[in-house]
């Protein structure tokens, strides 16, 4: 999860052509998050854990679904 946010950070950082494709990864590493928070079991989530299991797979997917919405629909600045 790290590594993954790391890369979309990086993108982003590229320029403002790259903002969308860096949105983009970023909320399919949250949505994945969600997925393994549901999937992993408590002992082997470390730091995806917070709360109970489906309280912290809806936040994370709520992230996700959000900057996938945001990702797709704000236009590309020049």
């Amino acid at each position: 999860m790290l590594a993954g946010v790391t890369a979309a950070l990086v993108t982003i950082r590229l320029g403002g052509q790259y903002v969308k494709s860096g949105t983009l990864v970023l909320a399919g590493v949250l949505l994945l998050a969600a997925v393994a928070r549901l999937v992993l079991p408590d002992r082997r989530v470390g730091l995806l854990s917070s709360r109970r299991r489906l309280l912290d797979a809806v936040i994370l997917a709520a992230l996700g679904l959000g900057l996938l919405a945001t990702g797709w629909l704000v236009p590309v600045p020049a």
